[in-house]
């Protein structure tokens, strides 16, 4: 609202500036900048507009005329939500104009409407096009009259509003209503009476230009914008139409009515500028000339196969195929022989079919919808031939060609086609598919002559697709183990050949050939060749000699192991990947192959990443989804239950707590090593951490000497809520201890090491007796976790590594 309201004012100011100061009927407001304008300038404008009796309609004309943007008005009137100069109901609700079916319930173009829809087509005269001859004088416009020649003169004036002019030693002259041809005729006579007597004897010319034209008042009705409008002088009635946005949703495009006077001059047809790019109707507008746009009379739809599918306007004297032209005739596909003409009135509907020489005569009464059908999606000249022929595919019936000139199209047979066969399949003309049969090598030796129809198929057999391709397969450790199409003569070796050799860890001394037998008990002979890595040159391969189906497989040497590695990370003296020497390698081997921990080395706090497959059931997996998501969502798990998935063969990285044992060398030698297993030790940390139940939760520096009942008692000890008999220690590799009692009266504290949490747990209920979680603990239960994501990133970002 405040932007339309901005625009406004600001053309009031720009308007008014110019009317009350300059005659601003003649400037250019092309390149006002409306935004320097103050709120008193514009209140000014307000005042100043209302005593001169203009309106909306009145301000846009004039504006548009002068070089204002006519999408400033656009969106003046999209803001505030009503056209300027609004005075028809013919308006449509959006930019294009549509028409509606009440039977089809459908929308159509009418043709011609885009005319007027493009905002880059502007049919304003500009103000620098030279007049007519035939061109009118009227007040305000301005006139340049030069005299040059033997004498020379140089007058500028302006018409008055009585038409009248007053130029040196000539007085005032009416001009007013003459063309400028008539102008220049009376100016002469009246000059060469004061002086300019070379004017008679042809020594000096007169010639009159119009520097600035003056604008004239046009009404139009029956438009998308009805209303008064302020035109050049030069506009004709193609300005009036398109600055009032075209004729109405109900108008009609070709019986426009320019009145003048009380009488109609010119009956404007657009069709004719739009068909044939012609404006010979287009006349121009004289001040107070009326623009009036009645409605349509006949109105047709055109569909289908059409260049242009819209909805057309037809005069009493034009027929079908005046609208078929109209829409730029047929498609390439469209169906010429017949159009369908589909009639709404009196008290049903009625269907025509109109053949091609009925078009010119057949008469639409203005309620049909016409239908130009495509052609068939079916060829009428053509057969084709599959099978074994070098070039498959559709071929010309031309010159009637019959079988046998069908296949020599078709470049002929191929080696593999079966010669005593050919099927012709015949498409149905009397309900019934039709097979017929006869022997190629008769056809083709010409002995039989079978002639074809349309879209006959020809079939030429092939031996390879009736024969059954036989196949030998190879399994295991070879290169490129699959199946091999069988062929006489084949060999276990030249299988293996084909099968790219043995792999490096095949065992070539247990090479088993299996073949199918028929028989009720057995399944399959087996046979076990042992052989050399130069197979080519073992003599029991080359002489084994295979049969359709056999299947050869080569195990793999199970002796024959990949090398695997283990990793030390971290505080370790030499870190690095060390290989496995064997299945029994102990965690204690790999720690001094990688010299021990360093003097930074938290051997308490070492831990071991190992990554494990496991195999989750459908249905314990589906368990498992529940389960994780009732525990993350609560309640709430209807419309997220589908976000979490899992995969049957899932990886899971298992976190081995290592250190933390009395005697890590007695632990570290009996724990075993499996391939890709990373032995982490940290770095020493010299804090305690205290939490939970204490009145100043801290971190404070590690000494030896301390007890765990120390270290609660520098942090403030504990407070009424503390659950004190339920004191935990957790330790940097994750492992957790309590207080124990021995005979129920000796307490054992767990030892306090560096880098541990020392958590003091809460002992208060909610009041509906479950525990409730305190605030203290609140921020024990994120230290943790805090702690323990810290420790978790590290061991996936050196898994990752």
């Amino acid at each position: 609202m405040y932007k339309m309201k901005f625009y406004y004012f600001t053309l009031l100011i720009v308007l008014s500036q110019s009317a009350f100061s300059q005659g601003w009927l003649g400037k250019d407001l092309s390149n006002i900048n409306v935004k320097e304008l103050t709120n008193a300038q514009r209140d000014e404008v307000k005042r100043s507009a209302k005593l001169q009796g203009l309106n909306d309609a009145d301000m846009e004309a004039i504006a548009r005329s002068r070089g204002m943007s006519l999408d400033d008005f656009r969106d003046i009137r999209a803001s505030d939500g009503e056209k300027i100069g609004k005075k028809d109901k013919d308006t449509s609700s959006s930019n294009r104009q549509e028409v509606s079916e009440n039977v089809l319930q459908t929308t159509v173009a009418i043709y011609g409407q885009e005319l007027f829809e493009n905002s880059n087509l502007n049919f304003l005269p500009s103000s620098n096009l030279a007049p007519t001859a035939d061109y009118i004088l009227g007040p305000n416009d301005h006139l340049d009259i030069r005299i040059y020649g033997l004498q020379e003169q140089n007058m500028k004036v302006v018409v008055a509003t009585n038409g009248s002019i007053v130029i040196p030693y000539g007085g005032k002259i009416m001009v007013s209503g003459l063309t400028l041809a008539q102008a220049e005729r009376t100016l002469i006579n009246q000059l060469k009476k004061v002086g300019f007597a070379s004017l008679s004897t042809g020594k000096s010319q007169l010639k009159i230009q119009i520097t600035e034209f003056r604008t004239i008042q046009v009404m139009v009705w029956g438009a998308k914008q009805s209303g008064a409008y302020y035109l050049p002088s030069l506009a004709t009635g193609f300005h009036a139409l398109f600055a009032s946005g075209g004729p109405g949703l109900n108008r009609s495009y070709r019986n426009i009515h320019i009145i003048r006077n009380g009488k109609t001059i010119r009956v404007m047809d657009l069709y004719e500028f739009l068909a044939k790019g012609s404006r010979a109707s287009d006349i121009t507008l004289q001040d107070n000339d009326i623009v009036f746009i009645p409605y349509y009379d006949r109105r047709v739809r055109l569909r289908g196969e059409i260049k242009t599918p819209a909805v057309f306007e037809l005069l009493p004297n034009e027929h079908l195929q005046s609208a078929i032209t109209y829409a730029g005739g047929y498609t390439e596909i469209a169906y010429q022989d017949v159009v369908e003409v589909l009639r709404y009135g009196g008290a049903q509907k009625e269907l025509f079919t109109v053949r091609s020489e009925e078009l010119a005569n057949f008469k639409l009464l203005g309620s049909e919808i016409v239908t130009v059908s495509s052609i068939m999606d079916r060829y009428s000249n053509r057969v084709k031939v599959e099978g074994a022929v070098e070039r498959p595919g559709y071929y010309s019936m031309a010159d009637g060609i019959d079988l046998k000139k069908a296949i020599e199209n078709a470049g002929g047979l191929k080696p593999s086609a079966v010669k005593e066969y050919v099927l012709l399949f015949r498409e149905p003309r009397d309900g019934q598919n039709h097979y017929y049969s006869y022997r190629l090598d008769s056809i083709l030796a010409g002995s039989i002559q079978v002639d074809l129809q349309e879209n006959d198929l020809i079939l030429v057999g092939d031996s390879l697709d009736m024969n059954r391709e036989d196949k030998v397969h190879i399994y295991g450790d070879v290169n490129k183990q699959g199946d091999y199409l069988f062929g006489e003569g084949i060999t276990v070796s030249k299988l293996l050949f084909l099968a790219g050799g043995f792999e490096q860890e095949a065992l070539t001394s247990k090479i088993i050939i299996s073949r199918k037998v028929e028989d009720e008990t057995q399944l399959a002979i087996i046979n076990v060749l042992s052989a050399r890595r130069d197979f080519w040159n073992d003599k029991a391969l080359n002489e084994f000699v295979l049969k359709p189906g056999d299947v050869v497989t080569v195990s793999r040497n199970p002796y024959y192991r990949d090398q695997v590695y283990v990793t030390c990370e971290g505080e370790f003296k030499v870190p690095g990947v060390y290989p496995m020497a064997s299945r029994n390698q102990s965690l204690y081997d790999i720690y001094m192959q990688a010299g021990g921990s360093n003097q930074y080395g938290n051997v308490d706090g070492s831990t071991l990443i190992r990554q494990r497959k496991v195999q989750i059931s459908t249905a314990k997996g589906e368990s498992l989804k529940s389960k994780v998501l009732n525990e993350i969502y609560a309640q709430d798990t209807l419309n997220k239950v589908d976000k979490l998935d899992y995969k049957p063969d899932s990886l899971v990285i298992d976190t081995i707590v290592i250190g933390g044992y009395r005697n890590f060398e007695t632990t570290a030698k009996s724990f075993y090593l499996q391939p890709g297993d990373r032995f982490i030790i940290p770095t020493i940390e010299s804090t305690v951490s205290i939490l939970g139940e204490v009145y100043n939760p801290n971190v404070i520096m590690y000494d030896k000497k301390l007890s765990m009942k120390r270290y609660v008692l520098m942090a403030g000890g504990t407070t009424e809520e503390a659950k004190k008999n339920n004191i935990f220690v957790v330790y940097a590799n994750g492992r957790s201890a309590k207080t124990r009692r021995i005979l129920g009266v000796i307490k054992l504290r767990p030892a306090v090491r560096p880098g541990c949490q020392i958590i003091v747990p809460s002992k208060s209920k909610s009041n509906n007796g479950s525990s409730r979680i305190s605030p203290t603990e609140r921020i024990t239960m994120y230290s943790v976790m805090a702690s323990t994501m810290s420790s978790l990133a590290y061991l996936i970002s050196q898994i990752v590594k």
